[in-house]
């Protein structure tokens, strides 16, 4: 074996490492890309889990049925009360009424 021939020999042997890498890096960008939109899509659903839990609490803290049938319950009452207390009044107005007509047809005589 010659010089020449241990340089050709080593220029072909360099030219295969090159073309392996670059085919390595063909092959392995593709994975990598895929890990890093893994990685974003995992960040997307922890966030989303996050809001779903958020929601979640949310709808534990509101009102049952049966809270807001008590709510109702305790309006009509009140407007119940306030019926009442209008027709009390109606009343009252009537009777103060007449005791100020009484009072001013009073001092005229």
């Amino acid at each position: 074996m010659t010089f020449d021939d241990v340089i050709v020999w080593a220029a072909g042997l360099a030219t295969l490492i090159s073309l392996a890498t670059t085919i390595w890096n063909f092959v392995a960008s593709g994975s990598r890309a895929n890990a890093k939109r893994i990685e974003d899509q995992d960040q997307r659903l922890n966030r989303h889990e996050a809001r779903l839990s958020s929601v979640e609490q949310d709808i534990r803290n509101l009102p049952a049925q049966g809270d807001l049938h008590q709510v109702q319950l305790a309006l009509e009452r009140m407007h119940g009360d306030l019926k009442e207390m209008r027709a009390i009044m109606g009343r009252m107005e009537s009777i103060v009424s007449r005791h100020e007509e009484h009072l001013l047809d009073g001092s005229k005589r």
